[in-house]
């Protein structure tokens, strides 16, 4: 919803598995039930495709990013927005032998293993 207000003729279409989006949305907002794997099927272009914190969530990250970029206008923008799932520190403090690293690194390895 950012930047409904700023931009009131354009129109903000909102898409999620869940309904559990607010009630009170800008006139130029509105939200959608969907899943952004499976294949779009608006019947126009987007100047903008923003998605973000799906880190956890996309299965088939090649099929989401070729979609979002076959939706975009010629010249439009598709944006992946996430957080970093590895712990760090800017000063070098947390060592891999730390258990939260430890925990991660292993957590990453079962996950690849499961993934074969």
């Amino acid at each position: 919803m950012v930047g409904s207000d700023e931009n009131p003729h354009t129109e903000i279409i909102g898409t999620d598995l869940s309904p559990t989006q607010p009630t009170w949305v800008p006139p130029n907002v509105k939200f959608e039930v969907d899943d952004c794997e499976a294949p779009w099927t608006f019947p126009q272009k987007f100047d903008v495709v923003h998605c973000r914190n799906l880190a956890a969530s996309v299965e088939q990250w090649p099929q989401l990013i070729s979609q979002a970029y076959r939706f975009a206008e010629p010249g439009g923008w598709a944006e992946f927005k996430d957080y970093d799932l590895s712990p760090y520190s800017d000063d070098g403090s947390l060592e891999e032998s730390k258990s939260l690293l430890l925990r991660n690194k292993i957590d990453f390895e079962v996950r690849e293993m499961f993934d074969s």
